[in-house]
């Protein structure tokens, strides 16, 4: 998939400014605050929603340029809803005839989707007796149902509890390299964990885009874990990310936003904290 110079305007406000991408069969993390544009990249290159300018052209597994009518998607929205009256597998029947797989096909593809989301046992439910993490495991299902060519993942955890979400990871995993996923979360930690590559909006621009480890070290040598109250003064240099119990004591997580971290190495008198993809992810927005 490539994106070129993508725009999207409500009114006078800008909310997409001239964002390109190029897609290979990996998994992409979507990362940005509220308001990023997030959700609005996902909607335009699901086809669901018009752009302002620039092109989204599709290509196949050899690089070579096909029609929008030959090329899969599978969108799973923030607010996934189901037809209440249905099954569980008339739902995905469904879908199953939305995405045009052959009826000899559809019997087999339904079970595989269900069977990774563990809604197997689930099938003949009506929709409406789903609790929300079940109705959410059924989203998952219909956007990886038929083998897309692109997958479009907005918030697909919300609701999942522990068990699920490591069972999520388990599919973004077995997804990888079969086609071309974007995820977009705010659980930094799930993407670190299944996503190679990382796309980060801020205020409708691409900020970053490359590989998970590189963003992560953005924050190398900037992550301190400090008793509460060691930074006074100088506030503007330091962005606290999480307070911390330890023994008993309370201390903050601190991420340096200044240009001389192993100075504050010296100050401290403590080497660095082991870094994350959220500290990268963080320090990329919060640096001057």
């Amino acid at each position: 998939l490539s994106a070129n110079q993508i725009e999207k305007r409500y009114g006078k406000k800008t909310v997409l400014n001239r964002i390109s991408l190029d897609l290979e069969q990996k998994n992409y993390g979507l990362l940005g605050s509220n308001g990023a544009g997030k959700t609005t990249l996902i909607r335009i290159l699901a086809q669901i929603l018009a752009k302002n300018g620039g092109t989204v052209t599709y290509f196949d597994k050899n690089h070579r340029e096909i029609p929008r009518k030959n090329y899969q998607i599978g969108y799973m929205p923030q607010t996934f809803e189901a037809i209440l009256e249905f099954t569980v597998t008339e739902q995905m029947q469904y879908f199953a005839s939305l995405k045009k797989i052959p009826k000899s096909e559809q019997d087999e593809a339904i079970q595989k989707a269900l069977e990774l989301v563990n809604l197997t046992e689930q099938a003949g439910y009506q929709c409406r007796k789903l609790s929300g993490g079940m109705m959410q495991r059924l989203g998952i299902a219909q956007a990886i149902l038929g083998n897309p060519d692109l997958i479009l993942f907005d918030e697909p955890t919300t609701g999942l509890d522990p068990e699920e979400r490591l069972r999520f990871k388990g599919v973004m995993r077995a997804l990888e390299g079969t086609c071309t996923v974007i995820l977009s979360t705010h659980i930094v930690e799930d993407m670190e964990a299944v996503c190679s590559e990382i796309l980060v909006l801020k205020e409708g621009q691409k900020q970053f885009s490359g590989a998970a480890e590189t963003l992560k070290n953005l924050a190398r040598d900037r992550v301190f874990l400090l008793p509460d109250g060691t930074i006074r003064g100088q506030s503007g240099s330091w962005f606290e990310i999480r307070s911390v119990m330890e023994e008993y004591k309370s201390y903050s997580r601190m991420l340096y936003l200044g240009t001389s971290p192993k100075e504050e190495e010296k100050t401290y008198g403590d080497k660095p904290e082991q870094h994350t993809l959220e500290d990268g992810y963080m320090y990329l927005l919060k640096k001057k």
